[in-house]
């Protein structure tokens, strides 16, 4: 088997997955249910101050769902990301007070990009198991959050700070905008590139991957460091939105992430999911959060609901699988 027929083969699942709507569209009802029931149940739901505030909830989670997606496409998981937020999130909080805004900015995307990539190396070079990969690294990024930070927040950021997630462009508000905008980039990466068609065959099939000539090592390891990127670049959205860093920033970020892809369609077994499902994920999720709110439910209980949405998805897609 050759590279070109792994591209076109791969190709063609992507197009197939991109061209099959039916777990996008059963996601995309369900949300639109949702939304009519809290409609309903709510009078607050569907005023302008409350769609912000969805939006605002979404953008963070959403940036970081984007990099898990990647990730659990090659068929892994990354568990570090909600570590990661907090260790890049210390140091533009640091870097910021000591050396400016710009170069806070740029030190917290190459502290995410860093991590990211040594994930990446251990996984797709050293072939180690993404799960204990990424919990080791989840626990190390966690201690250095609390050790760095001295256990305290950081604040005192430049008021241009705020501007960067804050500010609006042609009225529609910057965060907006990052969360939107991210995933329509790598949404086209992944469906337009063959970046995107060895994300998928890997995932589909490694080792047929591996035999046709592709790079699977860098290929694997590369969604693990954009998703670190990502990570960083949701710091820096978050800390813009409440001007403060805390060294647990991020916590149960990783369950979320991961809540979203499959609730979206994807498959923790790889090479099955697409951008718009897991946007539409993200969405599910922040408004069954936000309905909860509303409606009184203790916070205590939000976690459960997710849990069990999480098995569910689960549960359907096996089952789907096993009838296709």
């Amino acid at each position: 088997m050759t590279q070109a027929n792994v591209s076109r083969v791969a190709g063609s699942r992507v197009g197939s997955f991109v061209g099959d709507h039916r777990a996008e569209a059963a996601i995309t009802a369900s949300l639109v249910a949702l939304c009519v029931a809290l409609t309903f149940l709510s009078p607050y739901f569907l005023t302008a101050a409350n769609i912000r505030n969805l939006f605002d909830q979404s953008a963070v989670l959403g940036i970081v769902v984007v990099g898990q997606m990647m990730v659990i496409l090659t068929g892994g998981i990354d568990l570090s990301v909600g570590a990661i937020m907090g260790i890049s999130g210390v140091v533009l909080g640091t870097v910021i007070l000591e050396l400016g805004l710009v170069a806070g900015i740029f030190a917290a995307l190459l502290t995410g990009l860093f991590v990211g990539s040594v994930n990446g190396a251990l996984v797709g070079k050293a072939k180690l198991a993404p799960f204990i990969v990424t919990l080791g690294v989840m626990a190390i990024c966690r201690s250095l959050s609390y050790v760095t930070s001295g256990v305290k927040s950081i604040i005192g950021f430049p008021p241009e700070l705020r501007e960067i997630a804050s500010a609006s462009t042609f009225i529609v508000p910057n965060f907006v905008l990052f969360f939107v905008g991210t995933f329509i980039i790598f949404g086209l990466a992944l469906s337009r590139t063959k970046f995107g068609r060895f994300v998928y065959s890997i995932g589909s099939n490694e080792e047929a991957t591996r035999l046709s000539g592709v790079n699977v090592a860098f290929f694997k390891a590369l969604p693990y460091a954009l998703c670190g990127l990502l990570c960083g670049l949701a710091v820096i959205v978050r800390t813009s939105r409440l001007m403060a860093v805390e060294p647990d920033l991020g916590t149960g970020m990783e369950l979320d992430a991961i809540a979203a892809c499959v609730v979206g369609g994807a498959s923790l077994m790889g090479g099955r999911g697409t951008m718009y499902g897991a946007f539409i994920g993200v969405l599910l999720i922040a408004v069954l959060r936000n309905g909860l709110n509303l409606l009184g439910v203790s916070p205590y209980w939000q976690g459960a609901a997710l849990g069990t949405i999480i098995i569910l998805s689960v549960l359907t897609e096996r089952l789907t699988r096993e009838r296709s």
